[in-house]
């Protein structure tokens, strides 16, 4: 709160500030201390990290995807896939620091889900942290959308897995 000082100046007043029970040091960013283990499998070091939504095995999700990463040239021994679920939380450095990726997939998952304070844009190129990720709309809506679909091949995934290998 501001309060008018001597001469027109404003002096701030800090009103008692319970850092601990503001939202910035909320408990739901406890997630982030828990143990990487607790993902079931640990990615091999691999350049290319997919982060996805949770979805069933042989599911029209997995299939989307496949088509997706087969489209963009790559091989199952290419990438790893980690799935979240819609609540679930990750922390990137530790994600970082065991998959070695260079480019990141994020399908249907929001960067807050892996503790990064950024704004990417949807669909597109975002250089973070010695990364590229690449956000992309959860596979049911993408589905739903196909403008937005070869917009996301045509400007994004094409040009960066297809166009630029040598």
């Amino acid at each position: 709160m501001f309060k008018s000082g001597v001469k027109g100046t404003y002096i701030l007043y800090m009103e008692h500030l319970n850092i601990i029970k503001s939202g910035i040091v909320d408990a739901a960013y406890n997630d982030f201390w828990g143990d990487i283990n607790d993902i079931g499998q640990l990615p091999s070091p691999k350049a290319i990290l997919v982060l996805s939504l949770e979805y069933a095995s042989g599911s029209e999700e997995e299939i989307v995807l496949k088509k997706i990463l087969g489209a963009c040239k790559l091989q199952e021994s290419d990438y790893d896939i980690i799935q979240l679920s819609e609540t679930g939380k990750l922390l990137w450095s530790k994600i970082q620091a065991l998959s070695q990726a260079t480019t990141v997939l994020l399908i249907g998952v929001h960067p807050q889900q892996l503790g990064i304070s950024a704004l990417f844009g949807l669909h597109s190129l975002n250089h973070y942290s010695n990364c590229t990720f690449i956000p992309i709309l959860w596979l049911p809506l993408l589905e739903q959308q196909q403008e937005l679909k070869k917009q996301l091949w045509q400007n994004t995934l094409k040009p960066y897995f297809v166009e630029a290998k040598p």
